[in-house]
């Protein structure tokens, strides 16, 4: 099998005897990156909780941490629906909500985005009345 990547595309060649007996074109996915190409969560997620922790913000309430990672995405839908220019920037404040309260309780969260993608992969849909039904299990 031959592969060749680009940056959001790959093709993948089957060869028999050297000839080509099928062409796949297939979006890459997040599993077809290399590691070292891959953002480092692990190390983001203690980052963020050293701040949090200098800057004297809370790291024991959770149930505070899940209220503001609420209200970032409350304001990031208002950027979306107003099309202000800082949706980017709210979008990052969920993000370091969710990863500081990933570091919080000890949870490597770019392993498990991984690994429940991979799980939502396998998963098989279909679709009733329109809306896509879960058929089998990942």
């Amino acid at each position: 099998m031959v592969s060749m990547n680009s940056d959001t595309w790959k093709m993948r060649i089957s060869m028999t005897d050297g000839t080509p007996t099928r062409l796949k074109l297939a979006r890459r996915t997040i599993l077809d990156y290399p590691v070292t190409d891959m953002i480092d969560l692990s190390s983001i997620q203690k980052d963020i909780l050293a701040n949090k922790i200098a800057k004297g913000f809370n790291t024991t309430d959770m149930n505070e941490e899940f209220i503001h990672t609420f209200e970032e995405l409350a304001e990031a839908t208002a950027a979306y629906r107003k099309k202000l220019p800082d949706l980017g920037e709210e979008l990052a404040d969920v993000m370091i909500y969710l990863l500081g309260i990933a570091e919080i309780l000890g949870i490597d969260l770019g392993r498990e985005i991984v690994a429940k993608m991979e799980k939502n992969r396998k998963r098989e849909y279909l679709k009733i009345d329109g809306v896509p039904v879960r058929t089998k299990e990942g």
